[in-house]
């Protein structure tokens, strides 16, 4: 038999045997979160922040409290008000039972009295406003004031990165894009032997752009690439931070 006619079969056999033990080519990404940034829509001097950064925290935990002088002179002041407003409404409505009064005169009564109401409920829901609670659980990414100063009307007093908010972000050309759709399942990677997880695609760019520079490779360079997001499950939002660089396999 000649020698060449068994090298050549076992040739080609080592070559497929090599070829499968390729596994798909990783796609370079970044970990990227969504923050909530609470804040008090009324503005005053930062009288309390117990919370630091990095703390874990509960939806409802208080995160920060302004001053409430003023709010609270002003309820006080209402709530004289509305008293003194509900009983002229009351003896207007004894005289007009009577017929002391006309009846328009007792129905002018009530509606002072409900306006006051209307105020009063106002007021106490501007004095509840100056003190921030958590509104979901998470991790204190970022603190913004120091207590003493003074907090503008509407902005952030902290910055929250809830669990179930990291996502992978990565870029994929026209045809890889195509193998993918929201709901799919990737799997992420910090690569080597670093963490690993699922991810679920959540968003899918119908808008190309060029290969960012984070992610740039000679392999990618002058190419027209699609965003594209996975969500990372809570369980696994401890392994991951934000901006740091994965792979995405799928």
């Amino acid at each position: 038999m000649n020698p060449r006619r068994c090298i050549l079969p076992l040739l080609l056999i080592s070559l497929a045997a090599g070829c499968g033990q390729h596994g798909p080519h990783p796609t370079q990404g970044y970990i990227e979160a969504d923050y909530v940034y609470p804040a008090s829509p009324f503005g005053g001097r930062l009288l309390e922040r117990p919370v630091t950064r990095g703390q874990a925290i509960h939806a409802g935990d208080l995160l920060a409290a302004l001053d409430t002088d003023e709010e609270q002179l002003q309820v006080a002041q209402l709530a004289a008000a509305e008293e003194l407003s509900r009983l002229e409404a009351d003896r207007r409505q004894n005289l007009a039972g009577k017929d002391v009064i006309a009846k328009s005169e007792w129905d002018q009564a009530r509606l002072a009295h409900a306006q006051q109401q209307k105020q009063l409920e106002q007021a106490r829901w501007r004095l509840e406003q100056k003190r921030v609670s958590a509104p979901c659980a998470g991790l204190v990414h970022e603190t913004y004031f120091e207590p003493g100063d003074w907090v503008p009307a509407g902005r952030p007093l902290v910055a929250i990165l809830p669990p179930d908010k990291l996502k992978a972000r990565f870029y994929l050309s026209a045809p890889e894009a195509e193998k993918l759709h929201a709901g799919a399942t990737v799997r992420v990677r910090s690569g080597g032997a670093a963490p690993q997880a699922d991810a679920t695609v959540s968003f899918i760019s119908d808008r190309p752009e060029y290969t960012p520079p984070v992610i740039y490779s000679r392999d990618r360079r002058d190419k027209l690439v699609f965003l594209i997001e996975a969500r990372l499950p809570a369980a696994e939002a401890a392994r991951f931070h934000p901006g740091q660089p994965i792979e995405i396999i799928f």
